[in-house]
């Protein structure tokens, strides 16, 4: 993600041999599925690995009933950020499914799992199934949750909290502050708006993440870097 988005977090160039040999695969078995799934990848399947491997544990006795729900609870909260729907969620456990079997064992009999996982999707979204019977839960209340490590400092313009972020560049960080130097903007602030203190607020990147979880793929990106919303995605631009 954050190597399509030119926000790479490490330089492929210095992999070991075979190292850069196996990125490149997976990148390439990637590809395909990020039209349908941008910034939000393969983590429906992630989240339900977890889930099961959370039920396995529980059954055995590993865990109690109550550290179940409290590991659970943090993952289906992390869904709710990247999911709207039944459907985000399936789409993006479907590719992943098919990304991660190709991946262990090629392409040999993937257009058979297909069909099967296909039809189990069919069957949870006919009419009477289940994730037609149960609607996608969405809280009274927003329900935060640690996306971004460590959750460094931002600035923020109180136009973009209230009606959405457009614009977004990074600073060079503030010295002996917990700060990433991202600074957040609706984008049609004018300069005496953004430069007027009593119209900013500094806080955790992690509601950034909550608020708009697109911003993961550059929160690695360069000082000076820059770049504004289109409508559809972020398009580098100059600070």
């Amino acid at each position: 993600m954050t190597f399509w988005k030119g926000a790479p977090l490490f330089d492929a160039n210095k992999l070991e041999p075979d190292a850069r040999k196996g990125f490149d695969h997976m990148m390439a078995l990637a590809r395909p599925f990020y039209p349908l799934l941008e910034e939000k990848g393969f983590y429906a399947f992630d989240i339900s690995e977890y889930i099961t491997i959370c039920r396995i544990a529980r059954a055995c006795g590993i865990i109690d009933g109550n550290e179940f729900e409290e590991i659970v609870d943090r993952f289906v909260r992390k869904a709710q950020v990247f999911y709207h729907s039944f459907y985000e969620y399936a789409m993006s456990y479907i590719c992943g499914a098919l990304y991660f079997s190709a991946s262990n064992f090629g392409m040999n009999g993937i257009d058979q799992f297909f069909e099967i996982q296909k039809n189990l999707l069919n069957h949870l979204f006919d009419e009477n199934g289940n994730w037609n019977y149960y609607k996608w839960y969405v809280p009274a209340e927003r329900e935060w949750v640690q996306i971004y490590p460590g959750n460094p400092g931002c600035v923020v313009t109180k136009a973009a909290m209230e009606k959405g972020i457009g614009y977004m560049y990074r600073d060079t960080a503030l010295p002996d502050r917990p700060d990433s130097g991202w600074r957040f903007f609706h984008g049609d602030e004018p300069d005496e708006y953004a430069n007027d203190p009593n119209n900013l607020q500094i806080i955790g990147i992690n509601t950034i993440c909550n608020m708009n979880p697109t911003v993961l793929a550059f929160l690695e990106a360069p000082v000076n870097s820059a770049f504004g919303w289109n409508g559809k995605d972020w398009i580098r631009e100059s600070k």
